[in-house]
Order: C-alpha cells, then structure tokens, then sequence
C-alpha cells in the first residue's frame, strides 16, 4: 500500500479559504458578467494583498 499523504491544520484552512473564494467569483460572475474582466480581476487582487501578507505571516509565525 501507498503511503497516507496528511496536511497540516494551516494548509487545509488556507484549501478552504482558497476554495471560498473561486466559489464566491464564480457566483459573481454569474450575477455580473463585467466582474471577469482583466481590470477587475487585478483590482481584486490589489486589494486582497494585505490581508494575505499578514495570514502567511500569521501561519509562519507558529512553526
């Protein structure tokens, strides 16, 4: 048999977070057509940058 693969307590909150927000674009997207666009896409990630650095710091901090 193979060897069971786990991940961490961190890595699966960051899965979650990551799979919260392809669902929320894609809702999004469906609601406003314009939301898809390169422009708003790199707004979004402008804006979520922070909030990013500061949760990887946060998840580091403890290892």
């Amino acid at each position: 048999m193979g060897k069971k693969v786990t991940i961490s307590q961190s890595a699966a909150s960051v899965i979650t977070a990551f799979v919260g927000v392809v669902i929320l674009m894609i809702v999004f997207s469906f609601m406003n057509p314009n939301f898809i666009k390169f422009d708003s896409i790199m707004a979004l990630l402008r804006s979520i940058v922070p909030y990013l650095l500061v949760g990887i710091g946060q998840a580091t901090a403890f290892w």
